[in-house]
């Protein structure tokens, strides 16, 4: 008997089977191969004050720092801490683990809290929208701070709208994740929330009493949970931890002097293009939901996600320090939003579908062919002439031929799943290209192709370029090349050998007399020194690429006059 795609989706959409299919498929999109070697600046930095937290150099703020003073919020790596201790060592796994749970409890709070304001149908859609997003992806993998804010952020907004809504009285669970989205990145936890509730009561023209929002009783929890660890590191950082912490990562995020901010400025629009890249492929359904939104601006739930998404936005658009990680935060309301959308549009499908439903199945499905078709090219590549492929790569600027070849390895490790996964998208791409269109059967296969993809990601082509750019080799070869010798940086620092290194490694000051016999010095340093290093350090060791352009590298130097068997013993 064949069931309408509509009706499966309904009966999907209860919890007795709602529940373990978002749980089930968050395992597979977040925790496949979660433990592939830290390769970026931003994780090992992460890695390092979990390590001085479990090594036990201060759980509020280390007061001897094997690098150098944390200057975020500890709830990110407090939970990584507490997966270390779990399995018993401070690995990538453990680092990543939190961000891949939290990312599976921002679908399900998306769907329970869709279920009580919404409808089932819609919950299951955003759900199943938020997890299969570019953005939501990258940063649910990751041991960064992101998804832990979005967390416990979403969940305080979720939590609002039921008390504004009269649909719980929780006042205490709304106080507390605030409190959690402060320990998770700053002021920001307050102020956000703080800033979306004032928007939507204003647009709903309602009014809420100091009583009614419980907020002095509220303000008292925040003061003591997330206040109380606030004072105690300052008093353990004292001036350089609230410059840091509080100036420089909140305040001078809105400057564009180069002393001043951190990076990444970018100009007022910035993030609109971000978002949309963040959210693909849903993405490709975002013109049609703005109509769809426009007409239910009458439910004050809706105007609610709205809010939101476009206060968050805007408030990040004045920043001048940008990434597209920070709109993360409009991901839940901004899944919620479509959900609701398609699943109006198909309780509503009548056996016609909308011309720009048939379009995008179209326009997918040729999508999803080319990308499993080039797939499989690609894996063949691998397998057999992993030389061709580097040379094709390289053509495209990715010179760091290691990939290929690594990528190779991934392939003879998994090839049933290589074969599956790039046949699946070939056929998901077929059935929206050659069949009748239907607005739920458009959603299942977008899903179902995006978990190909996201499996194909994360087993093969993010170990590849994770074992290329890696300087794990490197810093678990310097023990037995280094010993006990004295070594120092020149130039600038690695986080990923201090994670990987576990030893305090100083930088050197410019003109010490005394060089170290060891130094550890940036190719890109190292050359542009002129020889004024090479005259009197041979190199002993080099790593790998740290770019796909195939540029970078770290490399370790050994004076040219030092005995290694002094200290090396």
């Amino acid at each position: 008997m064949n069931v309408k795609a509509s009706t499966r989706l309904e009966v999907l959409a209860q919890p007795l089977f709602a529940l373990p299919l978002i749980i089930c498929l968050g395992l597979l999109l977040f925790f496949v191969r979660l433990g592939h070697p830290l390769y970026t600046k931003g994780e090992p930095r992460e890695g390092v004050q979990v390590q001085d937290v479990v090594e036990g150099r201060g759980v509020i703020l280390p007061r001897a720092p094997s690098v150098e003073m944390p200057f975020k919020p500890p709830m990110m790596r407090w939970l990584a801490s507490l997966a270390s201790l779990a399995v018993g060592r401070v690995d990538e796994w453990a680092l990543r683990a939190p961000s891949a749970a939290l990312a599976v409890g921002g679908m399900l709070l998306c769907y329970g809290y869709g279920c009580v304001l919404f409808d089932p149908t819609a919950a299951l859609m955003a759900a199943l929208v938020l997890g299969t997003n570019l953005q939501y992806l990258q940063a649910g993998t990751g041991a960064r701070v992101d998804m832990t804010l979005t967390f416990f952020l979403s969940l305080a907004l979720w939590e609002f709208l039921m008390l504004a809504q009269g649909l719980s009285r929780r006042w205490w669970l709304f106080y507390l994740s605030v409190a959690g989205a402060i320990l998770s990145k700053g002021p920001l936890g307050l102020l956000l929330p703080a800033a979306v509730a004032t928007a939507w009561s204003l647009f709903e023209r309602r009014r809420f009493s100091v009583r009614e929002l419980r907020l002095g009783p509220g303000l008292a929890l925040i003061a003591v949970t997330a206040g109380t660890w606030y004072v105690w590191a300052s008093l353990i950082g004292g001036r350089g931890f609230l410059l840091r912490q509080i100036v420089g990562e909140n305040f001078y995020a809105f400057f564009s002097d180069p002393v001043l901010s951190g990076g990444h400025d970018h100009p007022f629009y910035w993030l609109e293009g971000a978002l949309l890249i963040g959210f693909l492929p849903w993405t490709t359904f975002l013109p049609w939901l703005g109509a769809g939104v426009f007409r239910r601006l009458n439910n004050p739930r809706v105007v609610y996600l709205v809010a939101w998404v476009v206060v968050i936005l805007v408030f990040y658009n004045f920043a001048r320090q940008k990434r597209g990680v920070y709109l993360l935060e409009t991901y839940p309301a901004l899944a919620s939003l479509l959900g609701v959308f398609l699943a109006d549009l198909i309780r509503g499908f009548d056996g016609d579908a909308p011309r720009w439903v048939s379009g995008l199945s179209k326009t997918l499905g040729i999508a999803s062919l080319a990308t499993g078709g080039g797939l499989f090219v690609i894996f063949v590549l691998a397998a057999f002439a992993p030389g061709v492929l580097a040379n094709m790569g390289a053509l495209v600027g990715l010179k760091a031929t290691g990939v290929a070849l690594n990528l190779r390895l991934a392939v003879w490790r998994f090839p049933i799943s290589a074969i599956l996964l790039a046949a699946a998208l070939g056929g998901v791409g077929w059935i929206l290209f050659s069949r009748a269109a239907s607005p739920a059967r458009l959603f299942e296969l977008t899903t179902t192709g995006t978990l190909c993809l996201a499996l194909t990601a994360e087993m093969f082509f993010v170990p590849a370029i994770a074992d290329t750019l890696t300087l794990k080799t490197i810093a678990l070869q310097m023990p037995k090349m280094v010993g006990k010798c004295p070594i120092a940086y020149l130039g600038g620092l690695s986080y990923s050998v201090a994670f990987y290194y576990r030893r305090k490694i100083p930088m050197l000051a410019a003109g010490t007399p005394d060089r170290p016999p060891y130094l550890l010095v940036w190719r890109r340093v190292y050359d542009g020194m002129a020889g004024q290093v090479d005259g009197d350090y041979a190199v002993l060791m080099q790593s790998g690429p740290t770019e796909l352009d195939g540029s970078g590298g770290l490399l370790l130097l050994q004076r040219r006059d030092f005995d290694s068997a002094a200290c090396t013993s």
